[in-house]
């Protein structure tokens, strides 16, 4: 959480780690850098559902540790990427059904 404010920037980052329990074999060796960052902007008063804006970005950076071709990669996260905004799209729509506007 960003700011002390009413609506304050929300962001959450995920980093691979090493685990001492983890199997040394070849298919642990993948490294992932995530950041979800998601600023909220309120533009009028009072707080209608028009007068809010939500910011968001998004970005991975992923190391599968060499064994899979650069193209095979880029493949995938083209494929990849907008399932993952579609979902969370969805997800979105989910929360929000069934609330009010004020």
């Amino acid at each position: 959480r960003l700011g002390d404010g009413e609506h304050p920037d929300w962001i959450v980052c995920n980093v691979s780690c090493d685990h001492p329990q983890a199997p040394s074999d070849k298919y642990c060796r993948a490294k992932v850098e995530i950041v979800f960052y998601c600023q909220t902007i309120v533009t009028g008063d009072p707080l209608f559902r028009e007068n809010i804006q939500c910011k968001i970005f998004y970005s991975s950076q992923i190391d599968p540790g060499g064994w899979v071709p650069v193209s095979a990669v880029k493949a995938a996260a083209t494929r990849e990427y907008p399932k993952f905004i579609k979902k969370y799209r969805n997800f979105r729509s989910g929360v929000c059904q069934g609330s009010e506007d004020k």
